[in-house]
């Protein structure tokens, strides 16, 4: 079927068995449902996938989108538009200005708040202990390079423990 690239469509819920894919209640028999278009990926021929939702539903997901994800810009982008009820057309039309709106007075974030704590070097506890302890290492060794054969054949704790000691700030548990 050519859908002339539209990634959604609507029409009524035939048999009241598909469940809306935000709130995950039942969609009664003959009540309107938007879907999404996806392709299957468990299909070789490139069959389409539907993902069903009220009417109020995708358009809230829509409106928390990114900016690079398609959403419904006008009644042409959804499939079998033209054979819903007038006021079925009335209240998607008016679902699409109120996202539209909604878009245009969104503030552009330049970077995800998630990315935004990972972004200087000291971002990880771990890796910044991780790095203090190959840096003490380093100098413990090129400090006492003439003790390395006295110290290896003995391993005592009390030797290990002296080792520590030198950098104060590091306590063994």
């Amino acid at each position: 079927m050519d859908d002339g690239g539209q990634k959604f469509g609507a029409d009524y819920a035939k048999l009241g068995t598909s469940s809306c894919s935000k709130c995950k209640t039942k969609l009664v028999k003959g009540e309107l449902r938007l879907f999404k278009i996806a392709p299957n990926p468990f299909s070789e021929d490139g069959a389409e996938m539907k993902s069903y939702f009220h009417p109020a539903c995708l358009f809230e997901t829509l409106s928390r989108a990114r900016a690079t994800t398609a959403v419904v810009e006008h009644s042409s982008d959804i499939r079998g538009f033209p054979d819903l009820t007038d006021g079925d057309k009335d209240s998607v039309k008016k679902l699409i200005s109120e996202l539209s709106e909604k878009r245009a007075n969104k503030k552009p974030s330049k970077v995800s708040p998630g990315k935004a704590s990972n972004a200087g070097p000291s971002s990880s506890p771990g890796k910044k202990q991780a790095t203090l302890f190959g840096a003490a290492a380093k100098v413990a060794s090129q400090s006492s390079p003439s003790k390395s054969d006295d110290t290896s054949s003995t391993n005592s704790p009390a030797t290990a423990a002296g080792e520590d000691d030198k950098f104060g700030h590091f306590v063994r548990a």
